[in-house]
């Protein structure tokens, strides 16, 4: 027998390993998740978390779940806020499944400009630096995600723990992101 976690991470593996349709762009103002951002300093401001809490709180008093996204390194803000909206329905849709009602927090951070030539030839020269190649865009946005680490995420899950003491924190994290948690 599974306990409740147990079943909880359970249901959002087998429910995001379904798929789905994401939403389209410009769909509902509505995005299925409460985002905050960090500025290019990797910190984010009393304020946007001050609204964050507001945002949740005025959405359900007292959480029993919230789940916080954090994006990975060189995806842009518009791929990052269509993923989280997809990510967001089928998380809502598989705590369901368990009887389980989740707030989502969607963490954005500059991590770049998005795969375009010039992007991926900066990012990948660090594997392979030698003459002409530049690995300083890289292990700037490392840097940055540390920062984020370290003041963003630091301050999104000190304050929601702060905010709302019985709610069970959970994370989803990708690339430079996870690492830095």
């Amino acid at each position: 027998m599974f306990t409740r976690p147990a079943r909880v991470a359970l249901a959002i593996g087998l429910f995001l390993a379904l798929g789905g349709n994401a939403p389209a762009r410009g769909a509902a103002a509505d995005l299925g998740f409460v985002p905050i951002e960090a500025g290019h300093d990797g910190d984010v401001s009393k304020a946007k978390i001050d609204s964050m809490l507001r945002r949740i709180g005025a959405q359900v008093p007292s959480p029993r779940h919230i789940v916080v996204l954090v994006q990975g390194f060189e995806v842009p803000a518009q791929p990052v806020t269509e993923l989280y909206m997809v990510i967001a329905k089928r998380t809502r849709a598989a705590f369901a499944t368990v009887g389980e009602s989740v707030q989502i927090v969607g963490v954005k951070w500059p991590a770049g400009q998005g795969a375009n030539y010039d992007s991926i030839q900066r990012t990948f020269s660090y594997t392979a630096a030698g003459p002409g190649r530049d690995p300083k865009y890289y292990f700037a946005k490392v840097a940055l995600a540390a920062k984020v680490g370290r003041l963003t995420l630091r301050k999104v899950f000190l304050s929601l723990k702060d905010r709302f003491p019985d709610a069970r924190l959970h994370t989803f994290a990708h690339s430079v992101s996870a690492a830095r948690l």
